[in-house]
């Protein structure tokens, strides 16, 4: 559930040429927004396909972004479930109706258990997301260039 998923865009030097022109802080600044709007589309994949059935809704996925420490356009993004309390509608068993966390529900439908068939709507919201989301983070990137080089 968590794979890296590293996105090298090639063929746009004079986005990269242009973003090295920037201080170091307006740099993380563009990056950082890029990024961020590169993982709401992934976001919004995940949360369509979350399986409604197990009580997980829109708030239970959140997006971190986090940059380098010395790099000033090295920024990652991790997307996926939080830790807030989901009750998870369960029909019977000693733990019918208690609560739990987003994180624990998503791991057990990713893997499955013994008792569980997997239901892999992570993995499969990052892949069929991903042209949007470098799109998302194409687009983001030449709107704050064309902000911060006028």
């Amino acid at each position: 559930m968590a794979d890296n998923v590293t996105v090298k865009i090639s063929g746009l030097e004079d986005l990269q040429a242009n973003l090295h022109e920037l201080d170091d802080a307006v740099q993380a600044k563009v990056v950082r927004a890029a990024v961020r709007a590169g993982a709401v589309e992934v976001q919004k994949e995940m949360v369509t396909l979350a399986p409604k059935d197990t009580g997980l809704l829109a708030e239970h996925f959140d997006i971190k972004t986090k940059k380098q420490r010395g790099v000033a356009d090295a920024v990652s993004a991790f997307i996926g479930p939080n830790s807030k309390q989901v009750i998870h509608p369960q029909e019977g068993g000693k733990t019918k109706g208690l609560p739990r966390t987003a994180l624990f529900i998503s791991k057990l439908l990713e893997f499955g258990s013994a008792r569980m068939s997997k239901k892999p709507f992570l993995t499969q919201a990052a892949s069929t997301s991903r042209d949007r989301a470098l799109n998302a983070i194409i687009d983001k990137l030449k709107a704050g260039l064309s902000k911060w080089l006028q």
